[in-house]
């Protein structure tokens, strides 16, 4: 899932995504679930590469809009 919000000066972008298990992070991240994991070319089109990754529990996914 991609968030945007448009600020003063630029754009803010959320990449949310959804997986199986902490575990599962781990397996992809070697191991380490709250470094980021960057692509050569994100550095072009970021303004700042955050150091650390937020993980959040989904506690509810009902719609109710």
């Amino acid at each position: 899932m991609l968030l945007r919000r448009p600020l003063a000066d630029s754009v803010e972008f959320m990449f949310v995504s959804f997986w199986d298990s902490m575990d599962a992070i781990g397996s992809y991240t070697r191991g380490n679930p709250e470094q980021p994991q960057y692509y050569p070319e994100d550095r072009a089109a970021l303004l700042n590469l955050p150091d650390r990754v937020e993980h959040f529990e989904i506690v509810d996914l009902q719609s109710r809009w």
